[in-house]
């Protein structure tokens, strides 16, 4: 986990940022994964690569793959150096990281985002990053979006923060496309689409 690689171009002082910004390696690091859907599953995939220990949380996952622990939520926070939020947002997990949970993790902990800003309580994060509760957060997804120059977390040394953009890549554009063209394909064929976000709607009778 490094930040601030950019604040070289501005200094011009290598050894500086070297002794400053010296990062982590996750090789016997415990890192949790706040639920195991498909990107939470492609996540324990390379962490497992990188011989870390990873845990869980996921309550609709009875299986785990292979070398993933699953564990309770307050548990994965107290006992993770590392905790990445891969869970979409719903009413039962708006908020799912709260203050309260926020306060379980290590001080030397890290805390990333990639997935909604509503899982958890923002304030309580800048606040834990300000008085050092936090070692550092990543951040691609804020409760407050476009990223405007002025957000606060973009002033903290300890966090790195993208706007929205971690799944920008040529790549993912034509791999939409694909889903989509499947869709229709799967539909004009008579058969059930994949990547339903309303399948109850194939249940209810037509007219």
């Amino acid at each position: 986990f490094q930040g601030g690689g950019p604040a070289f171009e501005r200094t011009g002082d290598f050894l500086e940022m070297y002794n400053r910004f010296t990062g982590v390696e996750l090789g016997g690091q415990t890192v949790g994964l706040v639920a195991l859907g498909a990107v939470g599953r492609e996540v324990a995939a390379r962490l497992r690569a990188f011989k870390a220990r990873v845990l869980a949380y996921d309550p609709y996952v009875r299986q785990p793959p292979e070398g993933v622990e699953l564990t309770g939520l307050e548990e994965l926070l107290r006992a993770s150096d590392f905790v990445s939020l891969h869970a979409p947002v719903t009413a039962e997990t708006q908020n799912l990281v709260s203050r309260e949970r926020l306060a379980l993790m290590k001080p030397s902990g890290y805390f990333i985002n990639t997935a909604r800003a509503a899982l958890t309580d923002e304030d309580a994060l800048y606040e834990m990053l300000v008085a050092g509760r936090l070692a550092g957060a990543a951040l691609d997804v804020l409760h407050n979006e476009p990223l405007q120059g002025d957000n606060r977390f973009l002033s903290l040394p300890n966090v790195i923060v993208t706007p929205h953009l971690g799944g920008a890549t040529h790549d993912v554009v034509r791999h939409q496309s694909d889903i989509v063209v499947d869709a229709i394909e799967s539909y004009l064929r008579g058969e059930r689409p994949r990547w339903i976000a309303n399948p109850e709607v194939l249940e209810k009778p037509p007219g």
